[in-house]
């Protein structure tokens, strides 16, 4: 799996290119969200504001379900990578719980870091945005160009 160093490169000039402006801490906590989601979720400061940002009855459904341990289910969202690797049921909960916590950027983030773990294990993801799958490819070959002799 490619470095956090490389995440957070890559998430700079992503975000650069779509003239986004988006703090360090952002990108960290989205990388923290996707490889831990565990820990992450169990702030109280995560899950506060994950209370109070879902609306509708479907992101409260959402939330209920990655907070209340009695409300786990049997293959459970909320591990590494959200599951991207297996069937990939938690991908879409990791795009919905980043964009409440972080906005359209937050989403974009986080199928930017699957999105890179995919292109490093060396296979594809399915529903990627089309930015972000656009910009893997030229970052990708940008850094192979540079890496030749």
């Amino acid at each position: 799996m490619p470095s956090w160093r490389l995440h957070e490169e890559a998430a700079r000039r992503f975000l650069r290119e779509l003239g986004l402006n988006v703090s360090p801490d952002v990108i960290r906590a989205v990388n923290r969200l996707v490889d831990f989601p565990r820990e992450f979720l169990s702030k109280p400061e995560v899950r506060e504001l994950l209370e109070e940002k879902a609306k509708s009855p479907l992101d409260k459904a959402l939330v209920a379900i990655l907070l209340d341990p009695k409300l786990k289910p049997l293959d459970e969202l909320a591990i590494h990578d959200w599951g991207a690797w297996g069937e990939g049921l938690g991908v879409n909960a990791l795009r919905r719980i980043s964009e409440l916590l972080f906005g359209e950027a937050g989403r974009l983030l986080a199928e930017l870091h699957l999105a890179l773990d995919a292109a490093f294990k060396g296979v594809e993801l399915d529903g990627l945005d089309p930015l972000v799958k656009g910009f893997v490819n030229r970052y990708l070959a940008r850094r192979a160009a540079e890496s030749r002799p």
